[in-house]
């Protein structure tokens, strides 16, 4: 249970840096469009491969690019999932511990 409540964790951490990332390149999308610094492209790079298949699959109305937008709802609905799993295990643990100890 604990490998698997660390994974979680570390997998949530993951996601969580992906979220951020995401935002600030948006941020560095409107503010800076055509600078380019060691730090944007950083995050340019770790953000291209989580929002390139969405584009490929979202169409651009009018210039308007929403899949930051739509990655930031996928990695927040995966966070969510995995932050209930681990809520439901550390529950279900005490629980049974709980229940364990009155037996005894």
């Amino acid at each position: 249970d604990l490998f698997l409540f660390s994974g979680l964790k570390i997998l949530d951490l993951v996601f969580t840096i992906f979220f951020f990332s995401i935002i600030l390149h948006a941020i560095l999308s409107w503010l800076m469009p055509n600078q380019h610094s060691s730090a944007s492209d950083f995050i340019r790079q770790l953000v291209i491969p989580v929002l390139n298949p969405i584009r490929r699959h979202l169409p651009v109305p009018a210039g308007l690019d929403f899949s930051p937008l739509i990655a930031i709802i996928l990695i927040q609905s995966f966070s969510l999932l995995i932050n209930e799993n681990i809520t439901a295990k550390i529950l279900l643990n005490g629980i049974v511990c709980t229940n364990f100890q009155h037996l005894v």
